[in-house]
């Protein structure tokens, strides 16, 4: 049996979190429903990187290489 797949607004689009040029599939952890303006801007920021390499180059260009600031902050939000 088929899945269904599930109709996006007119307004979002589908955003591969690992993109499918570097490897990412189509499978529902990999998909975000975004709007189509933020999408845009996201690529064009961030081209097709994937989340690691983000936050690599954010921490290696703005924040001195120290990833312990990043740790804390992720500590504080997520590991309550």
């Amino acid at each position: 049996m088929k899945k269904k797949k599930k109709k996006l607004r007119r307004h979002q689009s589908r955003h591969h979190i690992i993109p499918s040029s570097r490897g990412g599939d189509s499978r529902l952890e990999n998909i975000a429903k975004v709007q189509i303006k933020g999408h845009q801007f996201y690529h064009a920021l961030f081209s097709n990187q994937t989340p690691d390499e983000i936050v690599e180059y954010l921490v290696n260009t703005y924040w001195n290489g120290q990833w312990d600031h990043v740790k804390r902050a992720y500590d504080q939000r997520y590991k309550k």
